[in-house]
Order: C-alpha cells, then sequence, then structure tokens
C-alpha cells in the first residue's frame, strides 16, 4: 500500500483494532501490533490462573496480541522439539479457543531465538504475532530490554516494548496480488 500510494505512514483497519504502519528510513516497516492482553479471560484460558506461570509442565507464559500465545521458554532450543510441543499446547484443555505455542530461548538481554507452532497451521518459519509475544513474555519475566532481535527459522525482525503497544520491525516483500470479487462482501451481510 505504502508502494502504491507513495505514504510513509498508512492506517490498516482491522475487525479488532487499526495499525499503525511506519516506513523506516533503512526501508524497513515498523507496524504498531497493539498492546498485549495478560488477563486469563482475554487470551482467552478455560479458568482462572497466573498467566506468567501457566500450570502446565514448562510454566509457560500465556499472552494475547488479539491471538492466544503460549510461550516456554528453555535454555536450549536443539533439546526441545515445537512439533512434540506445539501439538500438545495448542489443544491444551487451558486453551478453549486453542493456542499459537512458541519456544523461546533468550541468547542475551537483546536476542531471543524462538521456534513457531501456530494453531491449525503447525510449525511456521516465523510469526509476527508470536515475536511479539515471545518479546512481551520475555519482558513480563524481565528477561530482556525492551527492544530486542527476535530470531526465527525465515529470519529475524526487530521488536520494541513501548508504552502505545508491541512495535514490529523488518524487512518487506512483495508476495502476491489478487482481487476479491464485490460479491464476497454481499455474502457476508
Amino acid at each position: 500500500i505504502m508502494n502504491e500510494t507513495g505514504l510513509d505512514r498508512i492506517n490498516i483497519s482491522t475487525t479488532a483494532e487499526i495499525i499503525n504502519c511506519i516506513k523506516l528510513k533503512n526501508g524497513k516497516i515498523s507496524t504498531n501490533m497493539g498492546i498485549p492482553k495478560i488477563n486469563w479471560e482475554e487470551i482467552p484460558l478455560s479458568k482462572e490462573c497466573d498467566t506468567a506461570s501457566l500450570p502446565i509442565d514448562g510454566n509457560p507464559v500465556a499472552t494475547s496480541m488479539g491471538n492466544p500465545h503460549c510461550t516456554f521458554f528453555v535454555d536450549n532450543l536443539n533439546n526441545f522439539s515445537i512439533s512434540e510441543i506445539g501439538k500438545k499446547t495448542e489443544i491444551h484443555p487451558l486453551f478453549p479457543k486453542r493456542t499459537n505455542v512458541q519456544i523461546a530461548q533468550v541468547i542475551d538481554l537483546e536476542t531471543i531465538k524462538v521456534k513457531v507452532w501456530e494453531r491449525g497451521s503447525g510449525e511456521t518459519l516465523a510469526s509476527g504475532s508470536s515475536a511479539c509475544a515471545v518479546t512481551f513474555a520475555a519482558r513480563r519475566l524481565n528477561l530482556i530490554k525492551d527492544s530486542i532481535k527476535i530470531i526465527l527459522d525465515g529470519g529475524f525482525v526487530n521488536v520494541q516494548c513501548r508504552n502505545d503497544g508491541i512495535w514490529l520491525s523488518g524487512n518487506i516483500k512483495y508476495v502476491f496480488s489478487g482481487k476479491i470479487s464485490s460479491s464476497f462482501f454481499d455474502e457476508l451481510e
């Protein structure tokens, strides 16, 4: 949209909120992914519990970025299988709407390596909402600074915790274009 309009700032209206996007001087895009939710009912969880230490083996952290996330912090990613952990955690009874799952290894105060399991899709190379959920969860546990690099199998992004939300910044690539028939919208009414 920025390329088409020549604008360096745009707002995208979603059913949940308006998302602010800014083109940075280095050509990357920074997007405000919103303010995370940590209340058990907003994630949602099936029962009240401490969302910073869920009653699941490994005591993961639950966060909502508009979709539910469950983050396990581990000492070494190589010792864990995202497929095994993701499959069973996605459908855990604590998550009535299922959940996205991340295994995260804090490298230092400014870097985290992450493996991602997306609900309904399985293991993925990257996820913006997962990168934000991991960053916020790590910040809640005082494991990192406010601005960090998230390394995913598909590349890396920068994430910053700010008062106005979690800002995700990274490279962009043109993937595809398409047209939606106006009759599609008629069917939604």
